[in-house]
């Protein structure tokens, strides 16, 4: 009988090894060609391994998991053919097989990775008109300083603030009371200077200031006047 030696097939140029990750037969196994006998994987693809004879399988070489250089005798299959005694090599082409589609969610993360584009630079926030942070000893929160430049607080104003974080810092409740408590002191100011004179105590005084006027002097039917002249 003959011998036919199952060789593990070349799967693509740049590979030279794969490994077996199943046998569909076992030692005595009757099978019939174009019959998958093992399968293999690769870094790139998995493939069905078909015999190419029918015939008997006597020996197998290598276990499941194993990695099999390609060219390497993996089973023997004796056939029924009686020419010639002499053991024949033959070279199994591996069944066409599609590699696995990748899932839609995959392809989606790579079209996502290659639209994606560079990070963009942390945008520093500007300093704010009125509010020199450099000149201070103490820590300000961006937040703190928006609030300042919106609400026209001078770092001078931001020095006398009490603050209630930690080691004093101004927090943003601790700017809102001082804007608030500064805005009720302007009021009262404005209120003040608002309040005119008192008008009765204006008229008084110019009444005062003003001259009594004499009562006219009564003349009888007999009276005569007399313009005088200038006396020197």
């Amino acid at each position: 009988m003959s011998e036919f030696k199952i060789q593990m097939p070349k799967l693509g140029e740049s590979v030279q090894e794969a490994t077996i990750t199943k046998w569909f037969v076992k030692e005595g196994d009757k099978i019939e060609e174009d019959q998958s006998i093992f399968e293999v994987a690769t870094d790139k693809v998995d493939s069905e391994i078909p015999s190419p004879v029918d015939g008997v399988v006597k020996k197998i070489l290598f276990e499941v998991n194993s990695l099999v250089p390609v060219g390497e005798t993996v089973l023997i299959i004796s056939t029924g053919d009686d020419e010639g005694e002499e053991e024949e090599v033959k070279e199994v082409k591996p069944e066409p097989q599609k590699a696995p589609e990748k899932p839609l969610a995959a392809k989606s993360e790579e079209k996502v990775v290659a639209k994606t584009e560079k990070p963009k630079e942390e945008v520093q926030p500007k300093p704010e008109a009125g509010v020199n942070e450099s000149k201070s000893s103490r820590f300000y929160s961006p937040l703190v300083l928006s609030i300042a430049q919106s609400e026209q607080v001078s770092m001078s104003e931001l020095e006398s603030i009490q603050g209630s974080g930690l080691n004093g810092r101004v927090q943003k409740d601790d700017i809102l009371s001082y804007i608030e408590e500064r805005k009720k002191g302007k009021a009262e100011v404005k209120k003040e200077e608002a309040v005119p004179a008192p008008q009765k105590e204006v008229k008084a005084e110019v009444e005062e200031k003003k001259e009594p006027v004499k009562a006219p002097v009564s003349m009888g039917g007999n009276d005569q006047i007399i313009e005088m002249d200038r006396v020197r």
